[in-house]
């Protein structure tokens, strides 16, 4: 019997997944400051205006998308990351649901980083566990302030033009350039570790970064991978799970 196309959720997460459907029912627009007027449309005074902001988040809910070439998250090679969902609160605490494949089977695990620490739910059990230390994927560590997006914005990116000289339809300003391997490695929980030409689109408003984009030779293909950050300032709870308990 083939089970090509089976879908097999070993871990429904009840918290996390009523958390970001709350989340996603609160609105998924990252223009927050309707009102206020855009940053210049100068490059470099996007570029200041943007790292600043994404070195003050409070709250964000994020996703992170792969298509493409696969990129394993364990060391074994046996599970293939497609796709994440999860929120973070400032100092360094995030919830994420991680969708992986193995084979033709699909799951998802249930990721809690909290100071330095993480958690996911076994894929085979669904029962909380401390994560491996080959685990790839930490959902904390995407917004940490001396390595993520504020200093890709200051530093990072070499080559930063504005697509278009001014805000889109969205409000957003359109900026490409060229990644450094180490903000791409931090925003990508370490699955990318590479210079990359990125796009990234930023509220004219806020400066906050609503969507980035961008391609990555994994030496077997081209991975293509969507980050998307929305609902900035949201209340935010992460909880330490209960280890050996059921999601």
């Amino acid at each position: 019997m083939e089970c090509r196309g089976l879908v097999i959720t070993l871990s429904r997460l009840p918290f996390l997944a009523v958390a970001l459907l709350a989340f996603m029912l609160v609105g998924a627009c990252s223009s927050d400051e309707p009102g206020k007027a855009a940053i210049a449309a100068d490059v470099d005074a996007v570029r200041a205006a943007a790292a600043q902001a994404m070195s003050d988040i409070d709250t964000v809910r994020f996703s992170i998308g792969r298509s493409g070439a696969v990129v394993y998250i364990d060391d074994g090679d046996s599970l293939a990351f497609e796709r994440a969902e999860g929120r973070f609160a400032a100092p360094a605490s995030a919830d994420a649901l991680i969708t992986v494949t193995a084979g033709s089977l699909t799951t998802e695990v249930g990721a809690v980083a909290i100071d330095g620490a993480t958690w996911i739910t076994n894929p085979a059990t669904g029962r909380w566990e401390p994560a491996p230390e080959d685990l790839s994927f930490d959902p904390a560590s995407l917004f940490k302030p001396d390595l993520g997006w504020s200093p890709l914005l200051a530093t990072g990116l070499r080559r930063a033009e504005l697509l278009e000289p001014a805000p889109d339809d969205d409000n957003r300003y359109h900026l490409r350039g060229i990644a450094e391997a180490q903000p791409i490695s931090v925003l990508t929980g370490g699955l990318v570790d590479q210079r990359v030409p990125i796009d990234l689109w930023i509220d004219a408003a806020s400066g906050r970064v609503v969507e980035a984009r961008f391609d990555a030779d994994t030496g077997e293909g081209v991975s293509n991978w969507l980050l998307v950050l929305s609902d900035y300032g949201a209340n935010v709870e992460v909880e330490r799970p209960d280890l050996g308990a059921d999601s």
